[in-house]
């Protein structure tokens, strides 16, 4: 979006439509095949994320505002990787292993300096109708931590 939006704004184009999909039907079934077999419970936990992963796919046309009256804006966004923490989840399209725990801790983590360092330049701090999270799971929402960080209880 951020590349549509630039090439938008120069000028080099009007319309910029982006499309993107995933398919995680491989990774599953060779992780089925393979957990069936399983001795031990680590095996299955170590493996167990790949189980919760989705096939999708998703299209969208970005254009010229003032082409379209009434059209919503990209207004910005923000995006961080925490890559010192590569190993936390590693695979290709025949296995994934993950550290569920470890992952997590090191997600909050990241949400919360990304959050923190974000919030005066787009002003989070009147509040929204609603916050969109990528990859946010019951266990997250539950624990209460990202709750906090958008209510203003993590400082």
């Amino acid at each position: 979006m951020y590349v549509a939006a630039n090439l938008i704004d120069s000028g080099a184009a009007n319309y910029v439509l982006i499309v993107n999909s995933e398919s995680s039907r491989q990774l599953q079934e060779a992780t089925v095949e393979r957990l069936k077999c399983a001795k031990r419970a680590t095996e299955i936990f170590d493996e167990f994320a790949s189980l919760t992963l989705g096939s999708g796919a998703a299209a969208m046309v970005m254009g010229r505002h003032d082409l379209n009256p009434g059209s919503h804006r990209l207004v910005g966004g923000v995006a961080r990787a925490g890559t010192d923490h590569h190993a936390l989840c590693v695979g290709d399209l025949d296995m994934m292993r993950t550290d569920s725990g470890g992952l997590l801790t090191a997600g909050i983590d990241l949400v919360e300096r990304t959050w923190l360092e974000a919030r005066p330049d787009f002003d989070w701090d009147r509040g929204a109708d609603h916050y969109v999270i990528h990859q946010v799971s019951k266990v997250h929402t539950q624990l209460g931590l990202l709750h906090d960080l958008v209510t203003g209880g993590v400082c």
